[in-house]
């Protein structure tokens, strides 16, 4: 038997109806899991129960989740990671703008973890690239002659925040205009998993 595939919705993902009938969103562990399905001969499928999606990492800047994608019935496909389900299974709608992870981990889907905000907001609480060099968000050093350099991005445009002797002068006058910029108190965090990967 084909399996039935989903209509694409006017906003480009498939009806929640058609998540539920398909997943399963964990509420205590934040994971979305395929349902338990099994064949014609009453035997369990090996994706019954397993986490929906793959691991995609990007090399550029390390940032690491789990990805999913779904195949229509028009023969198009959208690929999204799988926080937005978690957001769309747990409050009934698909979020409208991005998904943060308030706490920095973006394997951590719980729905008290989850926010539904702008690009902007977005931005503002995000780990630390792993090829950041000086451990500090927005602090790198001059090679020239070994200054630390605190710069911050703000509506696209890079404020320069000075440069100075030390590590720690430089991470105070960054952590000193996030404050000043709205940025969000998990902003520049270590993400839990970068050791793991």
């Amino acid at each position: 038997m084909k399996k039935s595939k989903p209509k694409r919705q006017e906003n480009g993902y498939p009806s929640i109806d058609w998540l539920r009938n398909k997943y399963i969103y964990d509420t205590e562990t934040g994971r979305v899991l395929y349902k338990e399905t099994y064949g014609t001969r009453g035997r369990r499928h090996t994706r019954s129960l397993t986490d929906v999606g793959w691991i995609q990492k990007d090399n550029r800047t390390g940032y690491t989740c789990r990805t999913c994608r779904f195949y229509y019935d028009d023969g198009t496909y959208k690929t999204t990671k799988v926080s937005r389900v978690a957001w769309a299974m747990s409050k009934g709608e698909w979020p409208k703008g991005e998904i943060d992870h308030i706490d920095g981990d973006p394997f951590n889907n719980k729905v008290e973890n989850l926010r539904d905000v702008d690009h902007t907001t977005n931005g503002r609480n995000q780990r630390t690239p792993s090829n950041n060099t000086s451990g500090v968000c927005g602090v790198y050093i001059n090679k020239n002659n070994g200054t630390y350099i605190a710069r911050i991005k703000v509506n696209y445009k890079h404020i320069s925040l000075g440069s100075y002797k030390t590590l720690e002068e430089a991470k105070e006058a960054r952590k000193k205009a996030e404050k000043e910029y709205g940025f969000h108190e998990n902003h520049g965090r270590k993400n839990p998993n970068d050791e793991l990967q």
